[in-house]
């Protein structure tokens, strides 16, 4: 429970400073070094009333993925130390490859609501999109490996279902944001017609 608490404090604090713009880990710099350079800028900036970037939707999710792992798991400081780098990391990929098969779908669909799409650019298509989702799956192999060599059989079992659990959980609150957003009122004051 010790080790939940700690890390459960570790991620907020970064959770916090990331959605405030900040550098992952700025809190861990001396004050001195924090004058020099982009953390004492976005400060500045910050008191100026400056808007900031906000940080990705992406990233967040990834950092509230690997607290709720670390209670459910109930992970080891040790553990933590080597998955959450490589959780991290696996994460930031699959990301930026869901992002490329997306854009290629988007792409696909372009291709053919055309009268007549060419059939070799569509098997391009096809070819690129089964790629993306191959060095998706792969990614997710890659992290199974890495977790069977560092947790129990027991942490491994938690994790199938954590992960399970998870999407669901992601899955429920995104169809309640829809939900919301199609329940709001447009400016005209009528409902938005549902699509």
């Amino acid at each position: 429970m010790r080790i939940y608490r700690t890390v459960l404090v570790f991620l907020i604090i970064i959770l916090i400073n990331l959605t405030k713009g900040g550098d992952s880990l700025s809190f861990c710099y001396p004050i001195s070094e924090k004058k020099e350079g982009r953390d004492f800028e976005q400060a500045m900036a910050r008191q100026r009333g400056i808007a900031q970037k906000p940080q990705p939707f992406g990233e967040n999710l990834i950092i509230l993925k690997l607290l709720r792992m670390t209670k459910a798991l109930d992970l080891q400081e040790d553990q933590a130390a080597k998955i959450f780098p490589f959780a991290n990391r696996i994460e930031k990929e699959k990301m930026k490859l869901n992002r490329e098969l997306n854009q290629e779908i988007r792409e696909l669909r372009t291709l053919l609501q055309s009268e007549k799409p060419e059939e070799r650019q569509v098997k391009e298509k096809l070819m690129k999109i089964r790629n993306l989702k191959e060095s998706i799956r792969l990614k997710e192999v890659e992290f199974e490996v890495f977790l069977e060599k560092n947790l129990t059989t027991i942490q491994q079992g938690k994790y199938i279902l954590f992960n399970i659990d998870f999407a669901q959980f992601i899955n429920r609150n995104l169809e309640r944001m829809r939900n919301l957003k199609n329940s709001s009122p447009s400016p005209s004051g009528k409902k938005t017609p549902e699509k």
